[in-house]
């Protein structure tokens, strides 16, 4: 039987009801983990929100469902919210003067620690979360492609600042993540040009995880670090380029074509001459319109030492 009216939010719950064998057959292929995600919205959004979501309320406590396959590492978020986002068609711009990021002080609402303030940037949270911790970084300048070396800088440090905001106010959130969706073929619902950052509780992100088991399954056969041969593997074969501690690696194994792939010791040694290096040729020499970034580190919110992934969309 189908049970069509089962909320995704009760799945905690009904598994926790489960005879003791199914019970412990589901441990043993999934993990669910729940959170609650909050936020403060400024006064000038809560009609917007009435009017989206049926109340200012709905939005600033939310519940996130994450569910992980223990084995596959497949994963999924869910927040029933989310499905209610207000979504213009791709083909269509959103009308002049309708662009919650040009004023973000007014359109959109912040985390609970307050906003964080770069030169370039600042910080709002997201409307609707896909973790407890989600937040957008959102640049000064509208347009995506218009970004500097000092732009870039001034959004990894924001980004480093917020993580540890966040890891302040929630001890056990540790596992951070950043990612750039640029432009609408990369996934982008705004065209104003914004981050996201999350840092999530109880485990990484299933892509993260992914290359964490493989990382400790290559130093149990072969007592190497994964990271450390697959520099050199690239290195010799002139793929690699050292930026200040940082290598960028032309993939071998892309999941897209063009796809770069950045290991650096931290996200302050390195890293930010190697995103921007990467980066500007994409738009410079290689005339890229849209692409994703993601960036992530071990579960530390104080030290963290990142992969990167950049593809063209």
């Amino acid at each position: 039987m189908f049970l069509f009216d089962m909320s995704i939010l009760d799945l905690q719950s009904r598994v926790q009801a489960l005879a003791p064998a199914d019970r412990e057959l589901f441990g043993r292929l999934f993990s669910v983990s729940v959170s609650e995600g909050a936020l403060r919205a400024p006064e000038s959004m809560r009609g917007w929100l009435e009017d989206r979501f049926g109340s200012a309320k709905a939005v600033e406590r939310q519940t996130v469902v994450r569910v992980t396959n223990r084995w596959t590492l497949e994963e999924a978020v869910f927040n029933p919210l989310r499905a209610r986002r207000p979504k213009a068609p791709v083909t269509e711009p959103p009308p002049p003067g309708e662009d919650p990021l040009s004023r973000p002080l007014e359109l959109t609402p912040e985390d609970t620690f307050g906003r964080i303030e770069g030169e370039h940037c600042l910080t709002a949270a997201n409307v609707a979360k896909a973790e407890a911790w989600h937040g957008l970084i959102v640049l000064r300048e509208p347009d995506p492609l218009a970004f500097t070396r000092e732009s870039i800088r001034d959004c990894l440090a924001t980004a480093l600042r917020w993580w540890q905001a966040a890891h302040e106010q929630d001890a056990e959130a540790v596992y951070p993540l950043l990612f750039w969706n640029c432009g609408a073929a990369a996934g982008a619902s705004l065209s104003h040009a914004h981050l996201q950052v999350l840092l999530a509780r109880s485990r990484h992100f299933g892509g993260v995880e992914r290359l964490r088991a493989a990382a400790e399954e290559y130093r149990a056969r072969h007592g190497a670090d994964y990271f450390r041969d697959l520099v050199r593997a690239h290195a010799a074969l002139g793929l690699a380029v050292i930026y200040e501690g940082a290598a960028v690696l032309a993939s071998l194994a892309p999941a897209k074509e063009r796809e770069i792939m950045i290991i650096a010791p931290s996200i302050e040694e390195g890293m930010v001459e190697a995103v921007y290096a990467a980066l500007a040729c994409y738009r410079d020499r290689l005339s890229v319109g849209s692409f994703n970034v993601a960036l992530f580190g071990p579960p530390s919110a104080r030290r963290l030492c990142p992969a990167t992934e950049l593809r063209d969309a």
